[in-house]
């Protein structure tokens, strides 16, 4: 098992690197633990990308902690004294999902695997769609006290990460979607898109949209 974040260094003990060969393993202690320091995923699309890629939930989860850098969190990992078999490595690469680029075969270190373009375009693709959706359709500018002010000051990445960690996989996305364009067209938003979201000011929409009638609602009624 692979524990350490960052390049190795001559003087680091071989077991704080190297993957572990064995072919057992036993990730239940841990998954609670790491699953909420990535990104997470609505279920339905979680289940769908596991059978459209053919792979394990485990190699999921190896490939999301290699892409997003999060070695540090293969370290808690290994503390549990859990590992990732080689098999479920040695398959990711078959099936084109990660590259392994380890000098040798009897020694693997995650800094020599690299998640292909085939993983990221088929997970992180559709993770991300709802997020871009939604920093599009937010107004560039609001205006507070006559002054016209940027709204999205932040950075994007950023924040269509944190839209799917937070908002993506706990909303429904097309009901926020609805709040936002009744907020737009009634010009109710005086917050930066961040802002806007951290306070969760869609929830309030909702309510106002109940005495709404529905031909004045910017779509079907949705509650």
């Amino acid at each position: 098992m692979l524990v350490k974040s960052g390049k190795r260094k001559t003087d680091d003990e071989p077991w704080q690197f190297q993957l572990s060969l064995s072919e057992e393993y036993n990730l239940d202690a841990s998954l609670e633990q790491i699953q909420g320091e990535l990104m997470v995923y609505p279920l339905d699309k979680y289940v769908d990308v596991l059978l459209q890629l053919d792979i394990s939930p485990i190699q999921v989860l190896f490939c999301q902690i290699i892409y997003e850098r999060r070695h540090d969190l293969l370290y808690k990992i290994a503390q549990e004294g859990q590992i990732f078999p080689k098999k479920y490595l040695d398959d990711l690469v078959d099936k084109g999902m990660v590259i392994d680029t380890n000098p040798n075969e009897n020694s693997k270190y995650a800094d020599f695997y690299e998640v292909t373009d085939k993983f990221v375009q088929a997970f992180y693709a559709v993770s991300t769609t709802d997020g871009e959706e939604f920093w599009a359709a937010y107004p560039a500018f609001i205006t507070i006290d006559g002054k016209k002010i940027p709204a999205k000051a932040v950075n994007k990445e950023e924040l269509v990460k944190w839209y799917h960690k937070h908002v993506g996989s706990m909303h429904d996305h097309k009901k926020v979607m609805q709040a936002l364009k009744f907020a737009k067209e009634r010009k109710l938003i005086s917050m930066r898109i961040d802002k806007w979201l951290q306070a969760e000011s869609f929830v309030d929409l909702w309510e106002m949209m109940k005495d709404v009638p529905v031909e004045d609602l910017p779509h079907d009624r949705i509650l």
